[in-house]
C-alpha cells in the first residue's frame, strides 16, 4: 500500500512535492534534511526528517530497527524474485537443473539486501555531511529522499 506525502510552501502555496512512498508508514527512514526551501518564493517547509548526528540514542535505535526491517522485507520478496528470473533464464539457456533456479533465487536476498544497505549508509552520511557544510535545509528540486 503507498502512503501519498505532499510538501507544500507555506507561504505561497506551491505543491514542493507528490511523492508516493512504499510500504507502511512505520518502516520509513526518519533521516533526512529537515527542511525544504521553496524555490518559488524561499519559505521553509518542515519534513519531518532529521540528520542521523542530531537524534538521540533512542531515535538511532528505532531508525536502524525500522532500517534493518525494511531491508529485510525488501530483500526477501524482490531479491527472491529476481534472483530466480535470474536463474530460470540462466538454466533454460544451459540446460540446469531446477535447483539452479532456487539458488540463485536465494543468493539474491543477501545480494539485493548488501546493496540496499549500502545506499542507506551512502544517504545518512550524504545528508550528515550536507547539514554540515549548508545547515538545515536544501532547495526543494535537489531533495530527494531514498524511501521515494
Amino acid at each position: 500500500m503507498a502512503i501519498r506525502t505532499q510538501y507544500s510552501c507555506p507561504r505561497c502555496g506551491k505543491v514542493i512535492s507528490a511523492y508516493s512512498k512504499k510500504g507502511y508508514e512505520s518502516l520509513h527512514s526518519r533521516v533526512g534534511i529537515p527542511y525544504l526551501e521553496c524555490v518559488k518564493c524561499g519559505g521553509l517547509i518542515a519534513t519531518g526528517h532529521k540528520p542521523m548526528k542530531v537524534m538521540t540514542p533512542k531515535e538511532i535505535r528505532f531508525e536502524w530497527i525500522r532500517t534493518i526491517l525494511n531491508l529485510i522485507i525488501y530483500s526477501i520478496i524482490f531479491g527472491a524474485m529476481i534472483g530466480g528470473a535470474f536463474g530460470g533464464i540462466v538454466a533454460s539457456i544451459f540446460s540446469l537443473s531446477k535447483y539452479f533456479v532456487v539458488t540463485c533465487g536465494a543468493l539474491g536476498i543477501p545480494i539485493l539486501f548488501g546493496f540496499m544497505l549500502r545506499r542507506r549508509l551512502k544517504w545518512i552520511s550524504k545528508t550528515d555531511e550536507y547539514t554540515t557544510a549548508n545547515g538545515d535545509r536544501i532547495k526543494s528540486d535537489e531533495y530527494f529522499h531514498p524511501d521515494w
